[in-house]
């Protein structure tokens, strides 16, 4: 279990933000509030008497004050029990299992299970009750060692459980399995604590205190029960449909954005980076996931749809069709191609599940001409009748062929005029000899939408229907859409005008098709639109009357659906309820406060700022390389950074993560903060000195006590460099990095001069 176990990190989300760090650490409640006793008051008295060193002295005293020390851990019947228990137990037996329980080598459920064996509650001959359960026991193990053991309520364990793990088949429903679950459960909690909110949690003790808070309701704050109720079938309670994250650069937008599209995906995301990346990239070759940068010149014709040129084919049924001409026709843009694929509808066959599409052929074929309303019963009727129908062929019986050469012999006994390039060869070919069963064939709409995909089941066979489409495979239909999708979602190219041929594997994204052939039509899929600098685009150009439909209750199937129609296809349109929309805005670039005020009151704000914590856990020791702390480095920037400009244009925490040398932290300093210094400050030396902690006068020289400035800073003085009419010049400074700061690599030189600019003068 503890390998395969997965916490939902959207519903963990949630209670760290709602409940968890306001009750534990705004109100200061880790060392004062509930439970908190465990850490100030039982832990110092109780771990010294479960030490082997006082077990082996004194096991019974060790072991009946360390129960009687507890304070409203256990119920008054678990610790009237145990005292009972060890009062009259025989020391050497107390002294053995005890010491087995606590420092055993053996796994822990089989050391529980061994313990519960000896101590097990029974009622003797007074009619009490004696013996240590299994909740007292893991109080024993917590308290002697609270790094390796948690300390298991059941009714606390139980709630956490039931609203993190991801698969509610992983929650424990034995009372031993949950005692030893505990322990790999806490410790994932602890890691995520620690690593993805920063919490200064301690132990596993203090797991227990915030599942503990949220196992009941404080200051009314959302308890399980309350976030649970919160949430909705198909939707993550974190995530809203439509978010912008917005903050200075490197405060970890592009991570989050990530992180928060494969959770809505997934349900679920993995901590570590490497495995989310590459969860990500699959999502978007499954196009379950899409992205666009928006611009100054991104308009809703690259957006929802618009019309576009295209070339003459030159792959078309016979040279007289082709057309010199440049035709045109109406194409989806990026955000109408997602919402077709999250609102299409499929139905399968069972055994779709067993397609190996990396070996299969895979061909294009048309089921008649969708131009011509009176070709739309072909269609109707292979989907119906499982099979395929071709309309070329001149009506022939082709059962008899096996190569284009027989295909080629028999056409011409029939028009000898015909000649060998003729797309009846071509087609005949290609659909008696070359489809073989097992083979996959999507069905076109057009040149750029499709509507089925089938796996060919039967040999070739001829149906008379006089001479209207009387050639036949049979076909097992492995996903038909209600609706016509865009080809870009299995296809890098247009499709080809050629009534049947082969699609090159090149050409497909297979995880694509899997995903549209496997899908549980059962469940609803999640898609989200990624939207990277969305402040930088014209939003009443790019969305136009969508914007409208963004809104949640306007989406399909919710309360006041709304749908359009498109100005350029006609076609009816909306939003489905499982299309997320992420945005990400850089505030150095364009301040919140100038963003449309349409598209603010349809999106939820998050603002991401320098978080210095996670500089403390990802770089150095504790955020400190070769005696410099680097987070309060970038604390003392920032802060001097707000001061002379404004918040927004910050420096994000990812520019200092990974930091193994002060020679790094130096490149670090040259190469991207004092260059975007000199964009902030439009090339003002003067603040950006202040700034780097080495402010200069009028006249060059230092105005303070550094003597190690990262600035050098001299006089350009019109007197010396020029010859005559030089009164009306001013004097200017010259600025430059210093160059003993730019090229030392001397730990100690590069030492004095970071202590210097932001924790005073050198020690």
């Amino acid at each position: 279990m503890q390998k395969e176990m997965q916490i939902n990190l959207s519903v963990l989300d949630q209670a760290v933000q709602q409940t968890i760090r306001p009750v534990l650490i705004e109100q200061g409640n880790l060392e004062e509030g509930p439970e908190s006793f465990l850490q100030k008051k039982v832990l110092p008295k109780v771990r010294p008497l479960l030490q082997r060193e006082s077990l082996e002295a004194d096991p019974v005293r060790s072991v009946h004050d360390a129960f009687k020390s507890q304070k409203y851990l256990l119920s008054a019947y678990e610790q009237m029990q145990s005292v009972d228990f060890v009062s009259n137990a025989k020391p050497a037996a107390l002294r053995r299992h005890v010491v087995d329980l606590l420092f055993g080598t053996e796994p822990l459920q089989t050391r529980i299970e061994t313990f519960l064996k000896w101590s097990k509650v029974r009622a003797g001959a007074d009619g009490n009750k004696s013996g240590i359960g299994l909740t007292a026991i893991t109080y024993l193990l917590a308290l002697s060692d609270p790094d390796r053991y948690a300390f298991c309520k059941p009714l606390v364990f139980e709630a956490a459980a039931t609203a993190l793990l991801s698969r509610k088949a992983d929650v424990p429903v034995g009372r031993l399995e949950r005692a030893v679950t505990a322990t790999a459960f806490y410790e994932k909690l602890l890691r995520l604590f620690r690593e993805r909110y920063a919490l200064p949690f301690r132990n596993l003790l203090d797991v227990h205190t915030a599942l503990y808070v949220l196992q009941n309701t404080y200051h009314g704050l959302p308890s399980w029960s309350q976030l649970s109720d919160s949430s909705s079938p198909g939707r993550s309670i974190m995530h809203d449909l439509n978010l912008v994250l917005y903050g200075p650069p490197g405060t970890g937008k592009t991570y989050e954005t990530i992180r928060h599209a494969v959770e809505i995906c997934d349900g679920t995301a993995s901590l570590d980076r490497e495995e989310l990346v590459t969860r990500y990239r699959e999502l978007q070759a499954e196009e379950r996931i899409a992205f666009v940068t928006f611009h100054q010149s991104y308009g809703y014709e690259d957006f929802v749809e618009g019309i576009r040129p295209v070339l003459a084919e030159e792959e078309v049924a016979s040279p007289e069709e082709r057309s010199p001409e440049v035709q045109y026709e109406c194409r989806p843009g990026i955000f109408k191609r997602l919402c077709l694929l999250a609102g299409s509808k499929a139905t399968r066959q069972e055994a779709s599940q067993n397609v190996e599409l990396e070996k299969a052929t895979i061909w294009k074929m048309s089921l008649g001409n969708t131009l011509r309303p009176e070709d739309a019963a072909v269609y109707d009727e292979c989907i119906e009748k499982g099979c395929l129908l071709l309309g070329y062929g001149q009506g022939l019986n082709y059962q008899g062929c096996k190569s284009r050469k027989d295909v080629l012999t028999l056409l011409q006994k029939h028009d000898p005029e015909l000649k060998p390039t003729d797309f009846h060869v071509q087609a005949m070919d290609t659909f008696v000899c070359r489809m073989q069963v097992g083979d996959l064939v999507v069905v076109s709409d057009g040149n750029h939408k499709f509507r089925a995909i089938g796996r060919i089941s039967g040999p070739y066979q001829y149906v008379d229907r006089d001479g209207e489409y009387d050639q036949l495979r049979a076909v097992e239909w492995l996903a038909v859409f209600d609706e016509s999708l865009p080809r870009e979602a299995i296809c890098t190219k247009a499709f080809s005008q050629m009534t049947i041929y082969q699609l090159h594997k090149r050409d497909l994204k297979l995880d694509a098709m899997k995903e549209l052939i496997g899908r549980n039509t059962s469940g609803v899929r999640n898609h989200v639109l990624i939207i990277d600098e969305i402040n930088r685009g014209n939003i009443s150009k790019i969305l136009g009357e969508l914007i409208t439909l963004l809104e949640p209750d306007k989406r399909i199937g919710a309360e006041n659906e709304l749908q359009v129609t498109l100005p350029y296809s006609g076609e009816k349109f909306g939003v489905p309820s499982n299309v997320y929309v992420i945005g990400t805005m850089n505030t150095a670039d364009r301040s919140i406060a100038f963003l449309d005020v349409a598209l603010r009151r349809r999106f939820h704000f998050v603002e991401l700022m320098p978080d210095v914590e996670i500089v403390r856990s990802l770089t150095g020791d504790g955020g400190v390389v070769d005696g410099v702390a680097v987070a309060d480095l970038l604390e003392m920037l920032n802060a001097r950074i707000e001061l002379l400009y404004d918040r927004d244009h910050q420096i994000g925490h990812s520019v200092f993560l990974g930091l193994h040398s002060l020679a790094e932290l130096r490149d670090v300093m040259c190469r991207k903060v004092i260059p975007l210094l000199q964009e902030y400050f439009y090339g003002d030396w003067s603040k950006i000195c202040l700034v780097l902690g080495c402010p200069i006068s009028e006249g060059g020289g230092p105005v303070t006590k550094n003597s190690h400035p990262m600035i050098r800073s001299s006089p350009l003085k019109a007197s010396s460099l020029l010859r005559g009419g030089d009164d009306w010049i001013e004097d200017k400074v010259r600025c430059e990095v210093h160059p003993e700061f730019g090229s030392s690599s001397t730990a100690a030189t590069l030492r004095s001069y970071f202590l210097s600019a932001f924790q005073g003068e050198e020690q």
